[in-house]
């Protein structure tokens, strides 16, 4: 656990817990007293404690679900500045006994490749659909790719095929 704190008050943790599916996965979670959202602790403390998961620790994943509420887009900002990927989003998964609701749950993670390559990554996204967009359009790029390769590969059989007929 990491705690924040400005000025030796406390205004917050950021926590790890292992997660029960898989051995080298980390769920990630925090709490940021009100007053002191806003202003990038969070991120600060949120980096240092994924600095602990992966290179002291040496987990593969470590995966945050965030709860949809009132900071969910500061959230959301924070994890993804820091290369989370969005994994999906599961509608009303959450029961609220304070609210008497429904929430959606919001599912992103990051890998232990991600975070070495962290630094080769020019400008991380801004929002989480910035994130969707530069990993759909990676994507398309790489399946045009392996398209392109495909074709290549047949036009070549195509060609060795003639050749061997003709003689």
């Amino acid at each position: 656990m990491q705690s924040v704190s400005t000025k030796k008050r406390f205004i917050g943790f950021v926590y790890l817990d292992r997660a029960p599916e898989s051995e080298g996965v980390l769920n990630v979670g925090m709490i940021i007293d009100p007053a002191h959202r806003g202003w990038g602790y969070a991120r600060d403390a949120l980096d240092q404690v994924l600095s602990i998961a992966f290179e002291t620790l040496k987990c593969h994943r470590v995966q945050a679900r965030i709860v949809e509420g009132p900071y969910k887009a500061n959230t959301l900002k924070a994890v993804t500045q820091l290369n989370f990927t969005h994994e999906g989003t599961s509608r009303k998964a959450f029961f609220s006994p304070h609210l008497q609701e429904w929430k959606d749950v919001t599912y992103l993670a990051i890998l232990d490749t991600d975070w070495v390559m962290r630094d080769s990554i020019q400008v991380a996204p801004l929002t989480l659909w910035d994130e969707m967009f530069v990993r759909h359009e990676k994507e398309r790029e790489d399946l045009l790719r392996w398209q392109k390769w495909e074709k290549t590969k047949a036009s070549f059989g195509d060609r060795v095929s003639q050749t061997v007929s003709a003689n």
